[in-house]
């Protein structure tokens, strides 16, 4: 898929979401702001 060209596992997966009804959602999260190395994150 990277290369702009879909495998077979990939039509095949699709072809089942169509024939089983099921839609498939994809949602991408903004990127978090860098904090400097030097703040802590609070983990410890």
């Amino acid at each position: 898929m990277e290369q702009g060209k879909p495998g077979l596992l990939i039509e095949r997966l699709f072809e089942m979401l169509r024939a089983t009804g099921v839609r498939l959602y994809a949602e991408v999260d903004e990127p978090e702001e860098k904090t400097s190395p030097t703040e802590c994150s609070g983990d410890d």
